[in-house]
């Protein structure tokens, strides 16, 4: 699938955010936001919708994206601990 293009109907990137990863549309949510509460908490999709007041093709997405850029997570999740434990000059770098 290199080099193709996926059209997201409920993710939006965000320019201001330091974060390469999509966000609910209309929202502050971030898709990994969304999928590791799933996990944390062992809900369906439907009751993630539910619980964050947002469509369930929004959840749908944000699994499908999420399962599909986990390295990117794992590396953003890692920069945020890193500037978390050592301040936000050395992530930075």
């Amino acid at each position: 699938m290199a080099g193709v293009t996926v059209v997201w109907k409920f993710l939006e990137a965000r320019q201001t955010e330091n974060t390469a990863q999509l966000f609910i549309a209309g929202t502050r949510i971030r898709a990994s936001t969304v999928w590791g509460t799933m996990h944390a908490n062992g809900l369906t999709p439907e009751q993630a919708a539910d619980a964050r007041n947002i469509p369930l093709g929004a959840v749908l997405e944000a699994i499908e994206y999420c399962e599909q850029n986990r390295g990117l997570l794992i590396e953003e999740a890692a920069r945020e601990n890193l500037t978390l434990v050592e301040g936000p000059h050395t992530a930075a770098s």
